[in-house]
């Protein structure tokens, strides 16, 4: 069901949609309906059509909205552009060339991916018709929906880690589960297969049969592993590598038994091989690899509306800067292991504690200015003291601890509502 974002009470499983519904986007719609699916639902689905245009604050409701539990589902059905690549690594950090894409975070925070990729043939230029674009486009929303089910249903128990085994030499900064599933390839094979063991001749003969009759999928099951060197002379600092494992349990299938449409076949011939050839880009840097908990930091101050602390525009020079919070992007902080306040307006930038006693929003460095410290109910910067806010109500640092400002920190999850809603549909 497709609500939009002031719709009344919360439904069991909501998609908030970005961009027109295409065929594929309206039959997966009609599928997850409140009632049809598990009562304990608690992930909402942000569906963005890849053709559609997102401005950068939508762009940052959609990555924030992924922090607090959201499932993306990327659509590309009538996108040819490759657009979706694009949009994959702005938004969860690795760009997938595939028809669907599927992002979400796990409860340890790392990001996992599925991909749903329709077989084109591109030995044919014919123009698919209508008719066949809608079994497309049903088929991807059932299977679509069948890999959704395992993220929209919430777990029963938690499982902790097992004992034994060998503790690895070396552990990745992230390790990215991603599922791979290709429908609606042939299996073209012939109606009769002629060989010997003497000769070693072997071939199919009389005319060619889709055995799986444009049915047949495939899965393929893969980690990313983005690893870090470790900190052993200048040139090898900061270097990163992408690991790629495949898992074995990848598997095919078609759901026919070939030899039921040949006249012998035997059990040596492997059939036809099928290749999937994946191009991927990884944004090292995107915040969907943060660890950090999105917090805001609020003065305790007696105001109304509170008083948060809140990063500047980029497009221009202007320091942070006291506002009343509405816990957008902008007054969203995570402190992270080198005890810097990046923001999650633009995860590469953190809070800076300039000269003039002035604060602002800085590409993150390994500098002094850089550093936040928590003292009691207080924010210190080793160079320039205590974060504080002026008789004037401007944000400034000093030493004086006794005339520093207190503040509170409060983890703030995404709040669901704050996703447009552009196009809606009746619940009959």
């Amino acid at each position: 069901m497709l609500y939009s974002y002031n719709a009344l009470g919360q439904p069991p499983t909501s998609i908030f949609a970005f961009g027109p519904l295409t065929h594929f986007g309206q039959r997966l719609t009609q599928l997850i309906q409140p009632g049809t699916t598990d009562s304990d639902n608690t992930s909402p689905i942000l569906y963005v059509n890849s053709i559609a245009p997102l401005s950068p604050d939508e762009i940052n409701d959609i990555k924030a909205l992924l922090n607090a539990g959201s499932i993306v589902l990327l659509d590309s059905t009538v996108d040819y552009s490759g657009t979706i690549k694009e949009l994959s690594t702005r938004i969860g950090g690795i760009g997938f060339n595939s028809t669907i894409v599927m992002i979400r975070k796990r409860p340890d925070g790392t990001p996992e991916f599925k991909e749903l990729v329709w077989f084109s043939d591109t030995e044919t230029n014919q123009k698919p018709t209508a008719e066949y674009l809608d079994f497309e486009a049903e088929q991807l929303a059932k299977e679509c929906y069948r890999m959704l089910q395992p993220w929209l249903q919430r777990p029963r128990h938690r499982s902790g880690p097992k004992p034994g085994g060998k503790v690895p030499a070396w552990k990745p900064e992230v390790s990215i589960p991603i599922e791979i599933r290709q429908l609606g390839f042939p299996c073209m094979v012939g109606s009769r297969y002629e060989g010997n063991n003497v000769t070693g001749y072997s071939a199919w003969s009389d005319e060619l049969i889709d055995a799986c009759d444009n049915s047949a999928s495939a899965s393929f099951f893969y980690n990313v592993d983005l690893i870090r060197s470790s900190r052993s002379n200048k040139a090898s600092h900061n270097a990163k590598y992408i690991r790629i494992t495949m898992d074995p349990g990848s598997n095919a299938g078609a759901g026919w038994h070939l030899f039921f449409y040949q006249k012998y076949a035997p059990f040596s011939r492997k059939g036809m091989e099928h290749k999937l050839i994946q191009d991927i880009t990884v944004d090292w840097d995107s915040s969907i690899f943060s660890a950090e908990i999105p917090i805001s930091l609020e003065a305790s101050i007696d105001t109304i509306d509170g008083a948060c602390l809140t990063a500047p525009s980029l497009d221009n020079n202007d320091d942070a800067a006291i506002s009343p919070c509405q816990f957008e992007s902008n007054q969203i902080w995570g402190l992270d292991t080198e005890h810097r306040l990046r923001s999650f307006l633009a995860y590469n930038y953190c809070l800076n504690s300039n000269d003039n006693n002035t604060v602002s929003l800085h590409p993150c460095n390994h500098s002094a200015a850089q550093k936040w410290k928590w003292d009691d109910n207080t924010l210190s910067n080793p160079i320039n003291g205590y974060l504080s806010i002026s008789t004037e109500g401007r944000l400034m640092t000093r030493w004086n601890k006794a005339e520093s400002t207190l503040w509170k920190s409060h983890i703030r999850k995404a709040d669901i509502t704050d996703a447009l809603s552009i196009e809606s549909l009746p619940s009959s």
